[in-house]
């Protein structure tokens, strides 16, 4: 199995079979599963704008630093980076979180009102946590498109927006359609690698 349609169209051509494409480890458990292990503890008092930026397959900055202003200025919310931002660039008034665990990671992403990402799990949490949010991109039709996989599995391509396109925002509220088809792909995903997993064990 695979994580990705995209994936499984590749080893299809080297092999000549299809592999499963299966949801990434952290989709195996609902938000509920999560919630559970989150920190007790709010780790910011109102609302906020959750920015979490990876550049190591493109680098957003600066375009994506002003859709973050506009965002957080029409929605009036704080700004709160998780993980620090490309050196040299800064957001006037924000809330750093540049180390933390993984239980405090989840806090942030289950609180936040909207989240700003160009990653993948930043983007999978997001949904899964169902927090409005925009997954930045380079391009659909990039190389590393596991995000754009992924939101079409979960019919919530308006959350997608292009690094050229940033002026072209749809709705970015989570729709219970987007969570129930996540909610399918989970629980097909399950069915899956339990009856792999059994075959095996025989």
């Amino acid at each position: 199995s695979v994580r990705e349609k995209s994936a499984s169209n590749v080893v299809e051509k080297l092999i000549g079979k299809a592999p499963e494409a299966v949801c990434d480890p952290t989709l195996l458990l609902n938000r509920d599963e999560w919630t559970r292990l989150c920190v007790d503890r709010p780790l910011v008092n109102g609302k906020y704008l959750l920015v979490y930026i990876l550049h190591y397959s493109f680098d957003p900055y600066p375009s994506i630093l002003s859709l973050v202003d506009k965002l957080a200025r029409e929605r009036n919310l704080k700004v709160v980076v998780l993980h620090g931002l490309k050196d040299g660039y800064s957001i006037e008034n924000s809330i750093s979180f540049d180390s933390i665990g993984p239980l405090e990671f989840l806090r942030l992403f289950r609180d936040a009102s909207l989240v700003v990402t160009t990653s993948f799990h930043g983007t999978a949490f997001a949904l899964n946590f169902v927090r409005d949010f925009y997954s930045v991109i380079k391009r659909k039709d990039g190389s590393d498109n596991r995000i754009a996989d992924f939101l079409s599995v979960c019919g919530a391509e308006p959350h997608l927006v292009e690094m050229n396109d940033l002026e072209n925002l749809q709705e970015s509220s989570v729709t219970a359609i987007e969570s129930e088809k996540l909610m399918e792909f989970r629980d097909r995903s399950i069915a899956y690698l339990r009856e792999k997993l059994m075959n095996v064990s025989k």
